[in-house]
């Protein structure tokens, strides 16, 4: 049925006027936090600035004597962290998109770089102080100490240690002509270990180690641990022998074997050595995970996640209760602190924000790039196999929206794509999300030149709706394309007409419509009468978190529960439906 804004508009007033009669019986209800190890409230963790990529990596991870993990968060500050996953104090640390960072406990100090920068902060600072800027410049320092000496590499090409608590620098050698600074480590008897081949001491003496470390490498608890690609960690004694070798990740070949992958640790970036068989890896993405060596398997384990959300990628919940986020997924009844299972290499952030959704027998399905190759992911939750995903050319530039229909013969879906212009393609899905056939690209029609559209859904009906600007679009099949029918920027809420905000997704599951308006920091939860969505509840999180919701960014919805990003607290938010 079509109907101009007008009747869309009538419509809606009519069938809102039943939240007045009685008619609304389901409330949303919070069901847990997951992806924040924070939770809440003044523990949960905030990365400032975000920002993180390969560029401005981050290098080191300390444990104090205090039983606290120190790290990177964000561009912009340096966390203090407990070991079950609470914020305990942040400091500022900013540095540039085009710099690195690293950090190194000596003695009670932490002694940071940051691009060239040299500062101190003690481990005893209250939360919010600024660290100290010292005069010394620097083009690296090693993320080990010994006996209260840092080693360091001076931007005038020095190489030495440094005492942060009296300021002395101690010169052992100069870097030669073709030297690179990749990473320093410093050893029991104060000699230099530079890009894990050459050896510096005391007098001004220089030799090659007999094996040269792999990769990155930090001393920790007694051995050298090397990092690479493919969440790679492996295990060196001190006189440089592998001891298994590799211990951790190595996907991509580095050993004959197998061990479980990492996403959110796909370069390990420090390693800090927590007593006995315990120990906490830090990624590129500033997430920090538990890991125990098993002596027997010669292997880490995976224990707990530390730290928050960061970055706002691709959603998708599953009728299991299963959570896809980034490389790995969630169950239902996962805790904040919970590491993601089904870990792969693929991370979902080529491109931001798109909407993801499953396959007839429960893949997980999300457009992707791949190599810069525009590609459909099709994958099962815990899929340990690589090939899965089609490659679809005609996928709009920087999609946004996407949805799922079942088609004719319910053994087959039609999925939509579009970007935030309208521009789309339609696509004929296997049971498994495959592509089987491109029905043809398309532009949306409708009513206003310049859409902003952030995701789709199909209606029980088969109806199109899309969240574009401060509304909601409904759009009908229209020979190759959808064409706008409706349009719904209000609705009659407990304190009368609301409008929505300048931001908004949503997410259909069954009969019931899921919106997350950004810009008033809630969800807002409609039942699907006929074509008209029928007010039922609203949620900010005020009531039930210390931590109210704050720029939710992403919706997705199976059953009657729903996850949302609550971006500005950087933590997933688990809802349900349940009858008042």
């Amino acid at each position: 049925m079509n109907m101009s804004m007008k009747q869309f508009l009538c419509l809606t007033s009519l069938l809102l006027l039943g939240f007045h009669l009685g008619l609304a019986n389901e409330e949303i209800h919070l069901d847990g936090i997951l992806g924040n190890s924070g939770m809440d409230g003044e523990s949960l963790v905030r990365y400032d600035g975000v920002g993180f990529d390969e560029v401005t990596a981050i290098h080191g991870l300390a444990y104090d004597r205090f039983g606290v993990l120190w790290s990177f968060g964000g561009d912009h500050n340096l966390m203090r962290l407990s070991l079950d996953g609470r914020m305990l104090g942040t400091y500022p640390a900013k540095v540039t998109r085009n710099e690195s960072r690293s950090l190194v406990l000596v003695g009670d100090w932490l002694l940071l770089r940051l691009g060239n920068k040299l500062s101190r902060l003690p481990i005893s600072a209250e939360s919010g102080l600024s660290p100290e800027s010292l005069d010394l410049k620097v083009l690296e320092i090693a993320l080990n100490s010994v006996d209260g000496l840092a080693g360091v590499v001076t931007e005038d090409r020095r190489i030495g240690v440094y005492e942060p608590l009296s300021g002395t620098f101690t010169e052992y050698a100069r870097l030669e002509e073709g030297d690179r600074v990749l990473n320093l480590a410093v050893l029991s008897d104060r000699s230099l270990v530079l890009n894990g081949a050459v050896r510096f001491t005391g007098e001004s003496e220089r030799s090659l180690l007999p094996n040269r470390l792999p990769g990155d490498f930090q001393i920790a608890g007694g051995y050298a641990f090397a990092f690479q690609w493919h969440m790679t960690v492996q295990r060196w004694n001190l006189d440089f022998e592998p001891s298994p070798g590799v211990i951790y990740g190595g996907s991509s070949g580095y050993f004959i074997g197998s061990l479980p992958e990492d996403g959110e640790m796909h370069y390990p970036r420090g390693i800090a050595h927590l007593g006995g068989n315990r120990f906490a890896l830090v990624g590129p993405v500033g997430v920090i995970h538990l890991v125990e060596y098993d002596p027997k398997a010669q292997a880490f384990h995976l224990v707990r996640r530390l730290g928050g959300l960061h970055f706002p990628s691709t959603l998708v919940l599953d009728e299991r209760g299963r959570t896809w986020y980034y490389s790995g997924f969630w169950d239902w009844p996962d805790s904040p602190v919970s590491p993601l299972k089904g870990e792969t290499a693929f991370a979902s952030r080529d491109w931001d924000q798109v909407q993801g959704s499953t396959s007839l027998n429960g893949q997980v399905l999300l457009p992707f790039l791949f190599r810069g190759s525009p590609r459909l992911m099709h994958r099962s939750y815990d899929e340990k196999s690589k090939s899965t995903s089609s490659e679809v050319k005609e996928l709009p530039k920087n999609p946004t929206g996407f949805a799922l229909r079942p088609d004719n013969d319910g053994k087959r879906q039609i999925g939509v794509v579009v970007n935030a212009a309208g521009e789309g393609v339609q696509l004929q899905l296997a049971g498994n999300g495959a592509v089987q056939k491109v029905l043809g690209q398309f532009k949306l029609e409708l009513e206003k030149q310049h859409p902003s559209i952030t995701s789709l859904a199909f209606a029980p009906d088969g109806q199109l709706m899309a969240a574009s600007g401060r509304g909601i679009v409904l759009l009908a099949a229209h020979g190759n394309t959808y064409k706008e029918v409706g349009r719904m920027q209000a609705y009659q809420g407990p304190n009368g007409e609301t409008p929505f905000g300048d931001l908004i997704y949503l997410d259909i599951a069954e009969d019931l419509l899921w919106v997350c308006d950004t810009s008033h920091n809630r969800i807002v939860l409609f039942r699907l009468e006929g074509h008209v969505p029928a007010y039922l509840d609203a949620f900010d999180g005020a009531a039930v978190l210390k931590t109210p919701l704050e720029q939710p960014q992403r919706i997705d919805a199976a059953g009657s529960r729903a996850v949302v990003i609550d971006w500005g607290n950087q933590r997933i938010v688990k809802l349900s439906t349940s009858s008042q």
